[in-house]
């Protein structure tokens, strides 16, 4: 089905549903059978893999054992599965959405250059470096073009719960990695439309961030954010 951008888009999930007015297929990552089928005929794949536990999951939680559990089973287990389908499908193109926690373990916080060692913040961060290496494998042994988007803090995300904690910790670090979702599509957008560069890892925050980021490998594919947070949901102006 088309959306209004054009993308002849086929969505999946664990569970069905609607995404502004597009089926959502029920998908099980951790399936080989489901993510073959999954994938055939696509001409490129968006993989985000395990974002974070639904606000009404009360047993799951970021520290958990069972979130622990999640992570692995899909960021690992799942995307292992989605890059061997496309390579059996034939399917040239991954946009891997990563995160900006694979490099902000560092003592104090530098530019994030793309090109230099990761240093994970968690084993969330952790499980993500795992996805781009493995875009890179499969770059290097199958010539798939494959685009990793280290994405900063969504912003405002689904759960007001969530968004009460960041505008109230609006000092904290978080608030020079905030990634508002049209700067998100953005990148996404930009990483299906590379025709030059076959692999390439980026950071992915929005124009206002007072910015330790690095971005000039968004600059390289054609990714330009343009969203302000400091005008978005009625925040207020970070305090120095």
């Amino acid at each position: 089905m088309l959306n209004k951008a054009g993308w002849n888009l086929h969505l999946s999930d664990k569970a069905t549903g609607q995404v502004d007015g597009l089926d959502v297929e029920a998908v099980d990552l951790t399936s080989k059978e489901e993510v073959y089928k999954l994938v055939q005929g696509a001409s490129a794949v968006v993989h985000l893999a395990i974002a974070r536990p639904q606000a009404d999951e009360e047993s799951i939680f970021p520290e958990s054992e069972a979130y622990r559990k999640l992570m692995f089973d899909v960021n690992i287990g799942g995307t292992t599965n989605l890059f061997e389908a496309m390579r059996e499908n034939g399917v040239k193109r991954m946009v891997f959405v990563s995160s900006i926690t694979t490099m902000l373990g560092v003592a104090e916080r530098d530019s994030c250059p793309t090109d230099g060692p990761a240093r994970p913040s968690n084993i969330y961060a952790c499980t993500k470096l795992f996805g781009e290496n493995m875009a890179w494998v499969y770059h290097l042994k199958c010539s798939m073009q494959c685009y990793c988007l280290r994405i900063g803090q969504p912003f405002p995300i689904g759960h007001e719960k969530e968004n009460d904690w960041i505008r109230s910790n609006i000092k904290s670090p978080t608030t020079s990695v905030f990634a508002l979702f049209p700067d998100i599509s953005r990148a996404v957008e930009a990483a299906l439309l590379e025709d030059t560069i076959p692999y390439a890892v980026v950071n992915v925050v929005s124009a206002s961030t007072e910015s330790e980021i690095d971005m000039e490998s968004g600059k390289r594919i054609g990714f330009f954010p343009q969203e302000d947070w400091r005008q978005f949901a009625s925040l207020p102006e970070p305090i120095d």
